[in-house]
């Protein structure tokens, strides 16, 4: 079941790498307002640049 996230907020921990990553990428995909929190600045960052602007992060 694919369950629309539109108007949905999500933080997402451990978002540099991993299950974390993976969750971040489809709850974005499918219209969440995602905040990514990790130890890894540099990957975040990266993962807020792919994800685009429905994406903030948090170090």
């Amino acid at each position: 079941m694919k369950r629309d996230l539109v108007g949905r907020r999500l933080v997402v921990t451990g978002a540099a790498r991993g299950i974390g990553e993976k969750v971040a990428r489809l709850a974005a995909a499918r219209g969440a307002q995602v905040t990514v929190i990790g130890l890894e600045p540099d990957r975040l960052r990266d993962l807020a640049e792919d994800l685009g602007p429905a994406v903030s992060r948090k170090s």
